[in-house]
C-alpha cells in the first residue's frame, strides 16, 4: 500500500482577497511617487503651494487610503506567518531569505519604493516570537505594546529631530531636476541614489517604522491564531466590529486630515506629529 500524504491546508479565500485589494491599494499610492518627486508623496504642497484640485486628492487619499493598506498587508503578512508554523522553521527561514534577496535587488535595481525586504527582515524577528508565544492573546497583547512604542518613538523623534523641511519635503528646483535626472537616466548614478535611500529607509526601519511594522504582524498573527482571520465568529460579530472600528478609524484620521491643512503642511506637524 502506499501511505497516504497529508493534504495541504485549503486556502482562506477571503485572505487572499484582501491580500490582493491591499496590494491594489498599495499601488494607489505608489502612483505618486512613479510620477511626481519623493517630497509629493505626504506632501501636497511640496512646491510651495498647491492647487484645490490637488489638495483634495491629497485629503481622499490620506484619509481612506494612506498607510491604510500597508497596515492590512502587514496584518497579512503576519497572518500568514503564523499558518506557515506547521511548514518548520528551515522552510519559513527559507523563504524570507529569499524574500530578503529579492527585495535587495529590487531596491537597488529598479525601484527605491521597495517593502520586501523590510518585510522580510521584520517578518524574522517575528517568526521568533510567533513561535515562542503561548496565546494569541500574548501575540496580541505584544503587538499593541510594539505599535505604540513606534508611535512613541515617532513623537520623540518630532522633538529631538531638525526641523529643516529639507530636500524630501520642500526640494528646490536643483533637487527636483536632479531626481528626475537619475531616474530617467538609470544605470550606475541611479543603483548609487537608490543605495543611499536604501540605508535612509534601513535606519528609519531600526529607528522607527520597524516598531509599527512588527506590531501589525504580531497583531495579524494573534487574530489568525485565534480564528478571527479565518472567519470562525459570527457575522454580526464582524458587522458589529466593523460599525464601530470603521467610523472611528475615520474620525481619528479626519483630524490629522484636517490639521495638517489648517497648518498648510508645515514640517514639523504634517512630517512627524500628526503622522501619528
Amino acid at each position: 500500500t502506499i501511505p497516504s500524504l497529508p493534504l495541504p491546508p485549503s486556502r482562506i479565500v477571503a485572505l487572499d482577497f484582501a491580500r490582493g485589494v491591499a496590494i491594489l491599494g498599495i499601488l494607489l499610492l505608489n502612483i505618486t511617487a512613479f510620477g511626481l518627486p519623493h517630497a509629493a508623496y505626504l506632501n501636497p504642497a511640496w512646491q510651495g503651494e498647491t492647487t484645490l484640485s490637488d489638495a483634495l486628492t491629497w485629503a481622499v487619499m490620506d484619509l481612506l487610503a494612506q498607510a491604510k493598506f500597508l497596515t492590512l498587508f502587514s496584518l497579512l503578512f503576519g497572518a500568514g506567518l503564523q499558518l506557515l508554523l506547521s511548514r518548520g522553521k528551515r522552510w519559513v527561514h527559507a523563504r524570507l531569505f529569499w524574500l530578503m534577496i529579492i527585495g535587495l535587488i529590487h531596491a537597488i535595481f529598479l525601484w527605491d519604493g521597495d517593502i520586501l525586504l523590510d518585510y522580510a527582515l521584520i517578518g524574522l524577528v517575528c517568526y521568533g516570537m510567533i513561535r515562542h508565544a503561548e496565546s494569541s492573546r500574548l501575540l496580541m497583547r505584544t503587538g499593541a505594546v510594539l505599535y505604540l512604542v513606534g508611535i512613541g518613538v515617532l513623537f520623540v523623534l518630532s522633538q529631538i529631530l531638525s526641523l529643516q523641511p529639507g530636500r524630501f519635503w520642500l526640494p528646490g528646483t536643483a533637487d527636483i531636476a536632479y531626481e528626475a535626472y537619475w531616474r530617467a537616466l538609470g544605470g550606475p548614478v541611479a543603483w548609487g541614489n537608490r543605495v543611499d535611500l536604501l540605508t535612509e529607509s534601513l535606519l528609519s526601519l531600526g529607528v522607527q517604522y520597524g516598531w509599527l511594522l512588527a506590531g501589525s504582524m504580531l497583531l495579524g498573527a494573534g487574530l489568525m491564531r485565534s480564528g478571527w482571520l479565518k472567519g470562525e465568529f459570527s457575522t454580526a460579530h464582524y458587522r458589529k466590529v466593523a460599525l464601530w472600528l470603521i467610523p472611528l478609524g475615520v474620525a481619528i484620521n479626519s483630524v490629522g486630515v484636517v490639521g495638517q491643512w489648517l497648518v498648510g503642511w508645515e514640517y514639523r506637524w504634517s512630517g512627524l506629529l500628526l503622522q501619528i
